[in-house]
């Protein structure tokens, strides 16, 4: 009888063990969504795009880039090689704040 009780605690340990075993591993294992947020954010992440239009420094809505929703009264002409090129990949933009950031950088 004995021996019954020390199998039977044996198996359980080991069953225990176990469990513990799967419990860690998928605990350790990375989710998707981890790995998401190591992904560039996409478009939709942006507020507002700059770009060149009609010559001209122009605000464009994220979401809505065939009409300016502001233009500046700066030549894109004027502006340094690296804020054209910049600016022909367009310059996206977070918020109103790094917006009136940017705008007071390439028009002073």
């Amino acid at each position: 009888m004995e021996k019954t009780n020390i199998r039977t605690a044996i198996m359980v340990i080991a069953i225990f063990v176990a469990i513990l075993a799967i419990a860690a591993a998928v605990l350790m294992t990375p989710r998707a969504s981890a790995h998401m947020q190591d992904d560039p954010p996409d478009q939709t992440a942006y507020k507002y795009i700059l770009r060149e239009h009609n010559g001209y420094v122009a605000v464009f809505p994220a979401d809505d880039q065939e009409k300016p929703s502001y233009t500046s009264r700066m030549p894109v002409a004027l502006l340094p090689d690296a804020d054209r090129k910049n600016l022909e990949s367009g310059i996206k933009v977070k918020n109103e704040e790094e917006l009136t950031h940017l705008l007071e950088d390439l028009t002073s």
